[in-house]
C-alpha cells in the first residue's frame, strides 16, 4: 500500500468514546449488560475505540464480563484514566490494546475480597473462588507487564497504589497523558489516608464539571489528528481543514477510479458480444449459441474467448466446447471429471457418451452403469 493511502486510511479513523465512570456492579450504568450496550453500539460506528475509566472497582464477576467484552473487540480499544483505576477497574483497563493515565490519576491494585455467611463449607467454596479469581488476576496483571505471577503476587497484599510513573516503569500503562481533573494534586505520601472510594469522590466533581471549552474533548481531538495534547485551538482546526481536503480529493479520486472501471467493463461486454457475433457470421457458432458463448467470455476474459473462437474450425455443440472434443472429431479426456456440473455431465451422458465414460472412468476407475 502506498505512502498516500495509508495516510488517507489513517485521516479517515473515526474514534468512538466510551465512559465507564462509577462503581462496577450488576444494576447500574457500569453493569455488564449496559456497558456492554454502548460499547457495542460505539464499535459498529467507529474504527477505533476510547474508554475513559474512572472507577474505584466493583464486582468481579461483572466485571470480567466487560473486560471480555473490550478483549474480543475486532477493533483497536485504548483506556484512558481520567482519575482513578482501582481494584477491578485496574484488571479491565488491561483488556484494552494500550493504557494511558493521566498525569494526576491513580492505580490501586489489591486481591478480590468477599463477605460470605453460612457453614465452614460455605466459607470454603468461598475461600476457593477467592483464590481462583486471586490466579486470574496475577495472570492478567503479569501477561500485561512481562513479569512473572509470584512477582506480581506482591500487588495483592494490601491496597498497593501507583502514579503514573510507577505504573509506566513496572509497564501496568503504555504512556501519560495531560491532566483532566485540573483541580486534583494528591502527592503519593498522601494516598494512605484514602480508600479507594473516597479518593474517587475527589475526582468526580472535577470530571463532571468539564464545560466551556470541553478542553477534555479539545485534547482527544488533538491527539487523534497526531498533534501535541497542547496543540491551539487554531492548530486544530488547521489539521482538521486538512483532513477535509484529503477527504475530498479521495473521495473523487475513488469517484473516478469507479467510473473508469464501469466504462472497463462495458467496453469488455461490448467486445464479447462483438466477437461471438463475428463468430456466428464465420459459422463457428450458432445463433443458439449466443447466449452461452457471451457468458464464456465473461468468465475467461476477451483474450480467452478470442483464443477458444480462434480453435473452432465449424459450428459445434456446447457439449463440444465442454468437453474439450474439437470439430465432431475423438473425445478428449483431459478434463477432470470434478471440473464438471450437474449439467456438463448430463450433456455429455446424452450427446457425448464416449467422453462421458472415458472422465468417470479416470475418476473412479470403473466404468459408469450407464444403457
Amino acid at each position: 500500500m502506498s505512502t498516500y493511502f495509508r495516510q488517507q486510511i489513517q485521516l479517515k479513523m473515526r474514534v468512538g468514546i466510551v465512559k465507564l465512570y462509577g462503581n462496577i456492579d450488576q444494576w447500574g450504568d457500569n453493569s455488564a449488560s449496559c456497558f456492554s450496550e454502548r460499547f457495542e453500539k460505539a464499535a459498529a460506528e467507529n474504527d477505533e475505540i476510547h474508554i475513559h475509566l474512572h472507577t474505584y472497582g466493583g464486582s468481579v464477576f461483572e466485571g470480567n464480563l466487560i473486560y471480555n467484552t473490550i478483549k474480543n473487540c475486532k477493533k483497536p480499544v485504548d483506556v484512558y484514566v481520567d482519575g482513578v483505576s482501582a481494584s477491578m477497574g485496574s484488571v479491565v483497563m488491561l483488556a484494552a490494546r494500550k493504557v494511558f493515565m493521566a498525569e494526576n490519576a491513580f492505580i490501586m491494585i489489591h486481591a478480590p475480597s468477599g463477605i460470605v455467611a453460612g457453614t465452614s463449607r460455605d466459607m470454603a467454596a468461598a475461600a476457593k473462588c477467592l483464590k481462583i479469581i486471586e490466579t486470574n488476576f496475577k495472570s492478567v496483571y503479569a501477561a500485561k507487564t512481562g513479569k512473572k505471577e509470584e512477582d506480581v503476587a506482591l500487588w495483592l497484599n494490601g491496597d498497593n497504589w501507583f502514579g503514573p510513573k510507577e505504573a509506566l516503569e513496572e509497564k501496568l500503562i503504555d504512556g501519560i497523558v495531560g491532566s483532566v481533573a485540573k483541580d486534583v494534586n494528591i502527592p503519593k505520601s498522601e494516598l494512605k489516608g484514602f480508600t479507594a472510594q473516597t479518593l474517587y469522590q475527589r475526582y468526580e466533581a472535577s470530571l463532571n464539571n468539564i464545560n466551556n471549552k470541553n478542553e477534555k474533548n479539545m485534547k482527544l481531538i488533538a491527539l487523534a489528528l497526531g498533534l501535541s495534547e497542547n496543540a491551539t485551538e487554531n492548530e486544530i482546526l488547521a489539521e482538521i481543514q486538512k483532513v477535509k481536503d484529503a477527504q475530498a480529493q479521495l473521495s473523487a479520486r475513488d469517484s473516478e477510479i469507479a467510473q473508469l472501471k464501469t466504462a472497463a467493463q462495458e467496453s469488455e461486454k461490448k467486445t464479447i458480444e462483438t466477437l461471438v457475433n463475428e463468430a456466428i457470421v464465420a459459422k463457428k457458432l450458432t445463433a443458439d449459441q449466443k447466449a452461452h458463448f457471451i457468458t464464456v467470455g465473461e468468465k475467461m476474459g476477451v483474450d480467452g474467448l478470442k483464443t477458444t473462437l480462434a480453435s473452432m474450425n465449424g459450428a459445434t455443440k456446447p457439449i463440444d466446447f465442454i468437453s474439450g472434443a474439437s470439430g465432431g472429431g475423438s473425445a478428449r479426456t483431459d478434463k477432470k471429471w470434478a471440473d464438471l456440473t450437474d449439467d456438463e455431465r448430463k450433456d455429455l451422458r446424452d450427446n457425448d457418451r464416449d467422453t462421458y465414460i472415458a472422465l468417470f472412468e479416470k475418476a473412479y476407475g470403473c466404468k459408469p452403469d450407464i444403457k
